[in-house]
Order: structure tokens, then C-alpha cells, then sequence
């Protein structure tokens, strides 16, 4: 039981950090435009530029990769991770245990969500359908 929950979230820190890069790639511009210019000091706005360009360089090389399946993966985890974060704030607004705290908690919602999906996986059943697939039966 122990080993399924380390490899499980194993696999929910490496989808979590690709759709934690595709969320900033998306919403990363918006969040400076509304409220990095006008509140934040110069190096703040500087850090969150520099992280950002950091952010579409590794998605830039992400989408140059021959195989599509790296591209498939990349939007898939994005929406996924966002779809986590809004199911999350819906929650915690239904609530009201965490309102204080609410924004800080937004990016621990992909990853719970993401280590939830992992620990519910039927590997298994999974596992005899890519074998199925495969052997083209």
C-alpha cells in the first residue's frame, strides 16, 4: 500500500508540474497585467517576467518535440490542472473553511487532484488494455 501511494505521487509531481507550466503559460500574463504592474515593486515584475519567459521557452521546446503525444500531454495536464484549481475554489467558496486562505490553496488543488487520479488508477485494467491494444486483439 505504501509503495502504490510513493509511486503515485511520483507521478502526481511530474503532472503537476507540467500543468503548473501550461497554467502560468496561460494565465501567467494575465495575472501581471491585472495586478503585477500596478502593486508590485521592480523586481518582483522582473522575477515574474523572467520566470515567465522561462515557462514559454520550455513550452516553445515542448511543442518542437517530433512526437505528438508530448504536445497531447501538455494540454491535457494544462486543462487538467485548471480544471482542478476552479473545482477546488468552487469548493472552498461552498465551504467557507479555507476563505482566508483561499488563493495561497489554489496551487495545492492540481496537485491533490492529480494525486487523487494516480491513487484511484486502475493500473491493472489499464495495463491488460495497452497489452490488448498493442498486440492488436
Amino acid at each position: 500500500m505504501m509503495s502504490r501511494l510513493l509511486f503515485s505521487a511520483r507521478l502526481a509531481v511530474r503532472r503537476f508540474l507540467i500543468g503548473a507550466l501550461g497554467t502560468w503559460c496561460t494565465i501567467g500574463p494575465i495575472i501581471l497585467l491585472i495586478n503585477g504592474f500596478a502593486s508590485a515593486s521592480a523586481a518582483v515584475i522582473a522575477g515574474l517576467l523572467l520566470l515567465l519567459l522561462i515557462c514559454y521557452i520550455v513550452a516553445f521546446v515542448i511543442f518542437l518535440h517530433p512526437s505528438g503525444t508530448v504536445r497531447k500531454e501538455f494540454v491535457s495536464e494544462t486543462v487538467l490542472a485548471m480544471c482542478f484549481m476552479i473545482v477546488g475554489l468552487l469548493i472552498n467558496d461552498m465551504t467557507g473553511l479555507f476563505t482566508p486562505i483561499k488563493h495561497e490553496l489554489a496551487v495545492v488543488y492540481p496537485f491533490i487532484g492529480f494525486f487523487i487520479a494516480e491513487s484511484l488508477k486502475p493500473s491493472t485494467h489499464l495495463k491488460s488494455l495497452r497489452e490488448r491494444v498493442l498486440s492488436g486483439t
